[in-house]
């Protein structure tokens, strides 16, 4: 069974920590950032990051064939699909005809344990499959299962004084989003692959921003027993509403203890996109907009 202590996860590059890591980089490989599933392959079947097993007979079948006994790492796509359509395939325990439009993107090889360049080449050498293009996304039929993530690499030793390297992420940042992708994936190509969140591979996708209004307050559970859980706010033009979490102890509080103040303020969040729905995922609050409290 695959283990979650074998999937590396990633820091946010458009942070302080994250541009600190990526400065001490000397050589980058970068990726699209795929919006799908992540899914490990243990050289038999597929496990969520959860160690929930993933019924993919198609995928399994082509991998099985080839004898790819390693451990893979990597997400299950459907191309020009939502996240949410994908993962409602991905969770189905049925072979449905669905099923069959998964694709499976490889873009690393957790116990290969050797720079990221040499598993990069393993997954190459090995997969042997052409890398997913950027313009996959227009078409309507894969000729594989199962692909090796598109990488593009630079140095730099090859960048001039006068030039930042950082203009190189903002230009392969814009194309990625263009083509259809969620952002991008910065590698350090010296490094070996962690069992844990490393900042030596970093993701970078555009920052979307929205307002919201406070209709309610979720308590808190656990740690944040006796304080503020979550905002329940309404959406603009949006019969559906969004819960929003993000704050720091303190202001957990001193909403929790003035609620009749804090209700019907408008809230400033962050989000990664928006659902068929038009809700924000994975929103995270960023401010007040407009306030009666002096905060």
């Amino acid at each position: 069974m695959a283990k979650k202590e074998n999937v590396m996860l990633l820091h946010r590059y458009d942070t302080a920590a994250g541009k600190r890591a990526f400065d001490k980089m000397q050589s980058v490989f970068i990726q699209p950032k795929y919006d799908g599933v992540r899914a490990v392959w243990d050289g038999q079947q597929f496990w969520t990051r959860q160690n929930k097993p993933i019924l993919v007979p198609h995928i399994q079948a082509y991998l099985l064939e080839r004898k790819i006994e390693a451990m893979l790492d990597g997400e299950l796509i459907i191309v020009g699909e939502t996240f949410n359509v994908t993962s409602g395939i991905v969770r189905q325990t049925y072979d449905s005809g669905a099923k069959r439009r998964l694709v499976y993107i490889a873009f690393d090889a957790p116990e290969y344990q050797k720079s990221y360049t040499e598993r990069y080449a393993w997954l190459w050498n090995r997969l042997n499959p052409a890398p997913l293009e950027n313009n996959t996304k227009s078409l309507p039929i894969v000729d594989s299962p199962v692909k090796v993530a598109t990488a593009w690499r630079i140095n730099r030793c090859d960048w001039a004084l006068n030039q930042d390297m950082n203009d190189a992420v903002e230009f392969r940042l814009a194309k990625e989003v263009d083509a259809g992708w969620e952002g991008i994936v910065l590698k350090d190509a010296d490094a070996l692959h962690s069992y844990t969140r490393s900042y030596s591979c970093l993701k970078y996708k555009p920052t979307k921003f929205m307002t919201v209004t406070i209709e309610d307050f979720q308590p808190g559970r656990g740690k944040y027993t006796g304080t503020l859980g979550a905002l329940i706010c309404s959406i603009k033009d949006n019969s559906r509403g969004v819960k929003v979490s993000g704050m720091d102890d303190a202001m957990r509080d001193r909403i929790w203890h003035n609620q009749d103040i804090y209700r019907g303020c408008q809230v400033r969040i962050e989000y990664q996109e928006l659902s068929e729905y038009g809700v924000p995922q994975f929103p995270r609050y960023k401010g007040f907009e407009k306030r009666n409290t002096n905060d």
